[in-house]
């Protein structure tokens, strides 16, 4: 990959930004976002194109990387990604050198950070977030969109299921399966299967709440630092 177009111009662009640069991955061109919500022409020292007309603004080949993290429960960035696929766009992994990657990574806009173990026979969907320092033990399935915050440890034989969440410190015992669109709240510790939009929030009581497919995309919310 010669060029690389950054999907965002927010927080998590410059987290991915600073990764690229600092291990000297590739050569970011620029950002770029929905028309809509263009509100500068450049952003780090580089320019902003409209999300729509990137082959119309970006001179020959070049892949793009979605910068989104977790917003809406993955809701967000699942978005921008099917439209990045709706237009032929060419998406592609970030993974730092950092990693110990034992695995192969089939899935598109993948991001492996710092220090991430990811040991074997693991499958990585579409469109996953494993952040800094995260374990992912062997015959683990990770679906598409989901998210693995800091410290997240995933034991073996594990199913994480499409659009979930594993927060900060978060651990998953051995064979569990996270059905879709869960959420396991930071530092718990999920002991059990969890069913289809529900949400590990005590360890004392080993408690889930279950919400509908609508409620559980509004408890991750960063503009109304809802989590």
């Amino acid at each position: 990959m010669d060029k690389l177009i950054i999907i965002g111009a927010s927080d998590a662009a410059k987290q991915i930004y600073s990764l690229i640069t600092f291990h000297k991955m590739c050569e970011v061109v620029g950002f770029a976002v929905n028309k809509e919500f263009r509100t500068s022409d450049s952003f780090l020292g580089l320019p902003v194109y409209d999300l729509e007309h990137l082959n119309e603004e970006v001179e020959g080949d070049f892949g793009v990387f979605v910068a989104i993290q977790w917003s809406h429960l993955n809701a967000d960035r699942r978005k921008v990604f099917e439209y990045c696929c709706s237009q032929g766009y060419k998406l592609v992994n970030i993974i730092s050198p950092t990693a110990i990657v034992r695995s192969e990574i089939t899935g598109r806009n993948c991001f492996i950070d710092d220090f991430v173990i990811i040991k074997n026979d693991v499958i990585i969907e579409d469109n996953v977030w494993i952040k800094a320092n995260a374990i992912i033990s062997d015959f683990t399935h990770i679906e598409s969109h989901a998210y693995l915050g800091l410290h997240a440890i995933v034991a073996g034989g594990v199913t994480i299921g499409e659009q979930s969440f594993v927060g900060i410190s978060a651990v998953v015992l051995e064979a569990t399966k996270i059905g879709r669109k869960c959420i396991v709240s930071s530092g718990c510790i999920a002991k059990r299967n969890m069913p289809d939009f529900s949400r590990w929030v005590n360890d004392t009581d080993i408690t889930i709440k279950l919400y509908s497919e609508e409620e559980v995309e509004e408890k991750l919310v960063p503009s109304k630092r809802v989590r």
